[in-house]
């Protein structure tokens, strides 16, 4: 698949909560083998010499697997940032509301994204954005995919069950 020059890739909460045994009442996962193929994905990514943003899940309630000053705060071994990558520190789903990735991307002239992540009903669905024009994930806790890519004026939506 040949992408535009002004593509990036945004993975998403690829951190250690993850694999806490309390996600496990959500569902298994649909795809066991997501941590290799973002590896995979990253390394292509990073060889083309393409923007990489790592949006990082800082979770504010007590009970969650996100918060900082735990183990499941830190990034998966798979999809550690390297230096010269960005990383966006987000508090609620939306790695779009009270971040600086808009900016960022803006500023950059980026406007097709790659999106890769964790739990595909919260956290990719909510990132929603004007000029999304690509969308490919990795993994889900959830049987169902439910994406909603917003175009300047129009709203195009796809479901349907799936496993990448």
């Amino acid at each position: 698949m040949q992408l535009a020059a002004n593509t990036a890739l945004v993975l998403i909460d690829l951190q250690r909560a993850i694999d806490d045994p309390s996600w496990e009442a959500e569902g298994p996962r649909n795809n066991p083998q997501a941590e290799g193929n973002v590896a995979k994905l990253l390394a292509a990514w990073r060889r083309a010499g393409k923007p990489i943003f790592h949006v990082k899940h800082d979770g504010t309630f007590a009970t969650s697997t996100y918060r900082p000053g735990q183990p499941g705060n830190e990034f998966k071994p798979e999809a550690m940032p390297l230096p010269n990558e960005d990383v966006i520190v987000k508090h609620t789903n939306s790695a779009f509301i009270g971040t600086e990735l808009d900016r960022k991307l803006r500023l950059a002239g980026i406007n097709t994204l790659v999106f890769c992540g964790v739990i595909t009903n919260n956290s990719l669905e909510r990132c929603g954005w004007p000029a999304i024009s690509a969308l490919k994930l990795i993994w889900s806790r959830t049987r169902h995919l439910h994406l909603r890519a917003r175009t300047t004026g129009a709203t195009c939506e796809l479901r349907r069950k799936c496993t990448i």
